[in-house]
């Protein structure tokens, strides 16, 4: 996720430079993709143990409305 979420700012910033917006690439790169794909990390790692949790017990209560097929 975290290198996923990198590459997209990244992407993301490549193409705003390609268009000609006046940004400058490196003190983008640093005050903006970095901490948009920390971010993403810190919401992910926050969040992914809940939503387990959730549908973890959702399996519980309706075990056939998933199925699975190994």
């Amino acid at each position: 996720l975290g290198i996923a979420s990198l590459i997209a700012e990244t992407v993301y910033l490549i193409l705003l430079v390609a268009l000609g917006l006046p940004i400058e690439f490196f003190p983008a790169f640093f005050t903006k993709v970095i901490p948009a794909a920390l971010y993403a990390v810190c919401i992910a790692v926050l969040v992914f143990p809940l939503v387990t949790k959730f549908l973890r017990r959702a399996m519980k209560t309706e075990p056939n409305t998933v199925k699975r097929i190994a």
